[in-house]
């Protein structure tokens, strides 16, 4: 083929169909520099519902991982939604999801953080209805003295939690892709399901915490079936 040829397809600008040009517009504008690993938030309520899930926590140990935590069995995440507590830090939590992940998203390159007129493009609906989390599953942690966590990933969950319920005094920061984040009692960190995470061996008694695991269930309305 000659070389005049060659480069007339290679120059070819192809057509971009209307329905995905806001699609490319936003891909031609996305980045993952300076992109956060986590979101911090403080439950209003913690004072009032900490007490009764540390103590739930302790009551329902029937695990010990080989790094000397204890562990409560994993729990649907509908499941206990009958003890006040438990509901009341759970709504709290699925009803921050959305403003959590908004702020993962951003410099992601994910589509999730495209503007709202590209959303209606795409799925004829606005963000807030098409952002929706659920909690999946979680289970509660109790660290006696000297236990802790070995680096893991809780793959392939895209998004997964830490809940801090109590926090005494000396107690091991959670350690998330090498670096070290101070907790305190009410404390939830929001991060994504692949990042590696730590605790390191606790130097007191009685820190516990619930670990869980977020699903992305988008409404999306019913469209018109292909033909």
């Amino acid at each position: 083929m000659p070389l005049r040829s060659m480069l007339e397809i290679v120059n070819v600008k192809k057509e971009i169909p209307s329905q995905f040009e806001s699609v490319a517009k936003f891909s031609d504008t996305i980045t993952t520099e300076d992109r956060i690993s986590y979101v911090s938030l403080i439950f209003p309520h913690h004072k009032d519902v900490n007490p009764i899930i540390h103590e739930l926590i302790k009551n329902n140990i029937c695990h010990q991982t080989y790094t000397g935590a204890l562990s409560t069995t994993p729990q649907n995440g509908s499941g206990n939604r009958h003890i006040e507590e438990i509901d009341k830090l759970f709504s709290w939590i699925e009803d921050s999801l959305s403003d959590c992940v908004d702020k993962l998203a951003v410099n992601s390159g994910s589509i999730y953080n495209a503007s709202p007129e590209t959303y209606k493009s795409i799925y004829t609906t606005s963000p807030e209805v098409f952002k929706n989390f659920k909690i999946a599953e979680y289970w509660g942690m109790f660290y006696p003295m000297g236990s802790g966590a070995t680096s893991h990933t809780h793959f392939p969950y895209p998004i997964s939690f830490a809940y801090y319920v109590n926090v005494p005094k000396g107690s091991s920061p959670f350690t998330l892709d090498g670096n070290d984040i101070s907790v305190e009692d009410g404390m939830l960190i929001v991060f994504a399901g692949d990042m590696y995470h730590e605790v390191k061996k606790s130097k007191c008694e009685e820190r516990s915490m619930l670990s869980g695991n977020v699903i992305f269930v988008p409404n999306i309305p019913e469209q018109s079936s292909w033909e």
